[in-house]
């Protein structure tokens, strides 16, 4: 990425909450699975069926959400909103 991105505060902005939100995603993706096979003793088959609405719902969002952006050319609600939207997902998945 080319350095002078960075100067916009938009941006850097955007690069923060876009390591923040794959970092929730990234730790949901591996741990459920994990949890399902050794808290309640399934198989790796029936985990992975276990978290397909986790991400069913992370595929339809980011589809919904980037279709949205583009059709009203606003960006910031979702800067705003898409970090207080996963933080409750994530409590509720905890």
């Amino acid at each position: 990425m080319p350095l002078r991105l960075f100067k916009n505060r938009t941006q850097v902005g955007a690069c923060g909450e876009a390591f923040c939100v794959m970092f929730i995603l990234l730790l949901g993706t591996y741990y459920l699975p994990i949890y399902y096979q050794a808290a309640k003793y399934d198989s790796a088959q029936s985990s992975g069926i276990n978290i397909l609405p986790f991400m069913l719902g992370v595929v339809v969002a980011a589809g919904a959400s980037g279709a949205l952006v583009s059709w009203l050319g606003y960006y910031k609600p979702w800067l705003v909103g898409g970090p207080l939207i996963s933080c409750i997902g994530g409590g509720l998945l905890y």
